[in-house]
C-alpha cells in the first residue's frame, strides 16, 4: 500500500481509499469538496448517524459499493482554530 499527500484539486485525485480530515465545524462545508465521489448530504447523513462530529481523535470508515473509490475514512481534526 502506498500512502502520499495530494495537494492538487480533490476532484483530480484517483485511488482505492481517500483519508479525509475534518474539521468540528461545518462538516456540510467540508463535504462538498468530496461531492465529485457521492452526494455529500448522504454522507452528512451518515456521519450524523455514525455521531461523527469531527472532534480532535474520532474516525469513521464508509465503504462504497460501485465506486471507483472503496474507502472513505474520516479522521476527526478538532477545532480549526486550535489544529497543530
Amino acid at each position: 500500500m502506498q500512502f502520499s499527500f495530494y495537494q492538487n484539486p480533490l476532484n483530480t485525485w484517483h485511488g482505492n481509499i481517500l483519508i479525509l480530515g475534518l474539521f468540528e465545524k461545518d462538516l456540510r462545508k467540508q463535504l462538498e469538496d468530496v461531492s465529485f465521489i457521492a452526494d455529500s448530504e448522504a454522507l452528512l447523513k451518515k456521519l450524523k448517524t455514525r455521531k461523527f462530529h469531527g472532534e480532535k481523535g474520532e474516525s469513521f470508515n464508509l465503504e462504497l459499493i460501485d465506486q471507483n473509490i472503496q474507502l472513505i475514512s474520516f479522521i476527526g481534526l478538532g477545532d480549526k482554530n486550535n489544529f497543530e
